[in-house]
């Protein structure tokens, strides 16, 4: 295996064809030790082949539930990308998957959350954002032991999603900025070769900075607290109002720029402004708890032009929501950086 890393905006290329070399990189990039590297194939070529069977899943305590497989490697901050592998079904039975900007896992059997695709073995696909599905669609059934080639792609708000060279769907969401990449497979010995991590186009850029929400660059008026602590956010703390009035801001320079936070079940309101110019209101309402999510993205700016958001809490809330509160985690800037 051939495997190149170096600062984004270069390609990681993974070309499996040194057993010592690709084992190397495999636990470098994925440590799960679900896979296993083989040579099983008529080229001669390694693969990452998927291991565990569902025969083989040890008893699950009740709290901690096992996922089904998947590898998470790259950065939390990773954004703009493209991900391409060929895959192979050793049997006609279950799925394969490819997934990206996975910002949270939990600890269940609940699947990373991000955006993936799922191919099963009938030739359904399904773009999934968490355990949450967003669009399905129809392919031919895949055959077993032949290799497809799987493309997935974001780009500020959009995920796209190509199968053997054609496109399957182009999707707009932007809850999830950033994360991690992945592979994703069902308890079946499916396998992955060919590898490809890849700048959207060259020299475009691919991570963010992330600021933490104590920044020093992040100004706040009015009634915050602080709420720290919780190991699911980004590290362990966050910002807190539910006061009407109560706003943070903060300029920069660069092409996108996200405000991350906690979506719960006593999510608040909040007004938006991009350069004093009203964007609308966001409802950070959600009845089960969301972690590290993008509640406001701006994209396509000007990265040579200062630019300013602002959030103001409106101290309104959903009907359903216990209370007006609005978390913030962090601040994110793409080609760019805050401006003190």
């Amino acid at each position: 295996m051939i495997f190149e890393a170096s600062e984004p905006p270069v390609s990681y290329n993974i070309a499996m064809t040194s057993q010592t070399a690709a084992q190397a990189a495999i636990r470098s990039i994925c440590p799960i030790k679900a896979a296993h590297l083989s040579s099983k194939h008529t080229d001669g070529d390694l693969i990452l082949r998927q291991q565990v069977t569902e025969e083989q899943i040890p008893i699950d305590w009740k709290y901690r539930r096992t996922p089904e497989p998947y590898t998470l490697f790259g950065s939390l901050e990773w954004t703009n990308y493209r991900l391409s592998v060929e895959v192979q079904l050793e049997q006609q039975a279950g799925y394969i998957g490819l997934g990206g900007r996975i910002s949270y896992t939990s600890k269940s059997n609940e699947p990373p959350e991000g955006y993936w695709l799922r191919m099963r073995h009938t030739g359904r696909y399904e773009l999934m954002k968490g355990k949450y599905p967003l669009l399905q669609g129809d392919k031919t059934a895949l055959v077993p032991n032949e290799w497809y080639a799987l493309e997935l792609a974001f780009e500020g708000k959009t995920v796209k999603a190509h199968w053997n060279g054609v496109q399957l769907f182009e999707h707009a969401d932007s809850e999830i900025s950033s994360g991690h990449a992945a592979l994703l497979s069902s308890y079946h010995r499916h396998a992955f070769r060919n590898l490809r991590i890849e700048p959207i186009r060259e020299s475009a850029p691919v991570d963010c900075i992330r600021y933490l929400n104590t920044h020093a660059a992040l100004h706040y008026s009015g009634d915050w607290d602080r709420a720290d602590g919780d190991w699911n956010v980004y590290a362990r703390t966050l910002a807190k109002s539910g006061a009407t009035g109560a706003a943070l801001s903060f300029r920069f320079k660069g092409e996108a720029a996200s405000i991350v936070g906690k979506k719960c079940a006593d999510g608040g309101f909040f007004d938006i402004y991009l350069n004093g110019a009203y964007q609308g209101t966001v409802d950070t309402y959600r009845p089960q708890t969301g972690f590290r999510k993008s509640l406001y993205t701006a994209i396509g700016l000007d990265p040579h032009t200062e630019t300013e958001i602002r959030l103001v809490v409106k101290e309104m809330r959903h009907p359903e929501s216990a209370d007006t509160h609005v978390y913030i985690n962090a601040v994110e800037v793409v080609a760019g950086q805050l401006i003190t």
